[in-house]
């Protein structure tokens, strides 16, 4: 997902080949891609799966996955995906995985200063042929678990995990069958299965390495 900070606000889903050539713009039709939110292809190319909102939404509004041709054309919603980001395919095509977040500001009107803020994302998984949704992680405040990449054998979810104060980002894989939890990678994030499933790619922050911003360090991955 391609955006600039202009207005009105352009933001685009864009393809290109593995040597970053041949850059292509994906025709969405009335459909806006979220900011800061992954595309993933279908197993066999035929189609991409984005989260987005129609076009002229704020994106306050609730966000939902989207399939959409890999040539362009009318993006179809997904049914049982509202208020859904990071949309994942299983590789036989029937499991989509993906998103929520849920954020709340607990205020106390007589102490302004006093509050509680509540945030949290958990990964779930919406079954093509029925339509069923199911939540895969727990609500936990400042616990943040969101889908990355599947097995090509279907069986394991690969997870980026973090959890504040005390620790994250980390990679995790979970047992599809069973619901175990296995920690792959501390320091790291986007894990993405290789087409024979015996190696995993990821962005690693085991470097330690930061940039100052004017919000302060960032860290760099590599």
């Amino acid at each position: 997902v391609e955006w600039k900070v202009t207005k009105p606000r352009h933001v685009r889903v864009v393809d290109f080949d593995a040597d970053g050539g041949d850059r292509r713009n994906i025709g969405l039709g009335a459909v806006e891609p979220t900011i800061f939110a992954g595309v993933s292809w279908a197993p066999d190319g035929s189609s991409l799966l984005f989260a987005g909102f129609p076009a002229g939404r704020s994106e306050k509004d609730r966000s939902r996955i989207y399939l959409v041709p890999a040539g362009g054309g009318v993006a179809q919603p997904i049914s049982g995906t509202g208020g859904a980001t990071d949309p994942v395919l299983s590789p036989d095509g029937t499991t989509r995985a993906f998103a929520r977040t849920l954020l709340r500001l607990h205020l106390n009107p007589k102490h302004p200063l006093n509050y509680h803020f509540y945030s949290s994302t958990t990964t779930w998984v919406v079954s093509l042929a029925s339509g069923r949704t199911r939540r895969l992680t727990p609500w936990r405040n400042g616990l943040s678990v969101a889908p990355s990449s599947f097995s090509p054998d279907g069986r394991t979810l690969l997870l980026d995990r973090g959890r504040n104060p005390d620790g994250g980002p980390e990679v995790v894989a979970l047992d599809l069958a069973d619901g175990r939890m296995a920690v792959l990678a501390r320091a790291a994030i986007s894990p993405a299965y290789s087409s024979d499933g015996t190696r995993i790619a990821l962005v690693s922050y085991r470097d330690r390495l930061t940039v100052e911003v004017a919000d302060g360090p960032v860290s760099v991955g590599e």
